[in-house]
This record gives structure tokens, sequence and C-alpha cells, in this order.
């Protein structure tokens, strides 16, 4: 006798999994005017597609290299105040 969570594991092991998780956050983030769902879908889902394509790595990494650069920017300005 199988119980329902192995089969829910198992399903969780497939390689399409993270694509199918990744273009449900995408799409969820063109729903950012509801409460739950938000702009906070749409980078995560690119973190989650970039892991099956490689095109996506570098500008992902760029993006938070800058994201990164202008925070510390911005907090040695506060300081400084």
């Amino acid at each position: 006798m199988r119980l329902p969570i192995f089969s829910l594991a198992e399903a969780a092991l497939e390689p399409d999994y993270p694509d199918s998780v990744s273009a449900l956050l995408i799409v969820g983030s063109l729903f950012s005017f509801l409460p739950i769902l938000g702009m906070w879908m749409f980078p995560l889902g690119l973190i989650i597609l970039s892991q099956d394509l490689p095109c996506l790595q570098r500008p992902l990494v760029r993006s938070f290299q800058w994201i990164e650069m202008t925070w510390e920017r911005w907090r040695r300005w506060r300081t400084q105040c």
C-alpha cells in the first residue's frame, strides 16, 4: 500500500516540475494588483527558470550584482547624512 505523500514526492522530482513552477510564478506576477500575488513572483520565477536555461544565468547574475552595488552605495550615503 502506497501512501499518497510518496506520489507527491515523486511528482516533485520530475524534471518538468521546476519549469511549471517558474511559469506559474511568472504568470502570477501579472496579477500583482491582488493582495497575495505580486511582483516578488517574477524574479523568483526567473531564478528557478535560469537553473534550466543557461542563457538566463548571466543576465541574472549581472542584475543581482547591480542591485547589490546600488544597495551598498545607498547604505553608505545614508550613513554619511
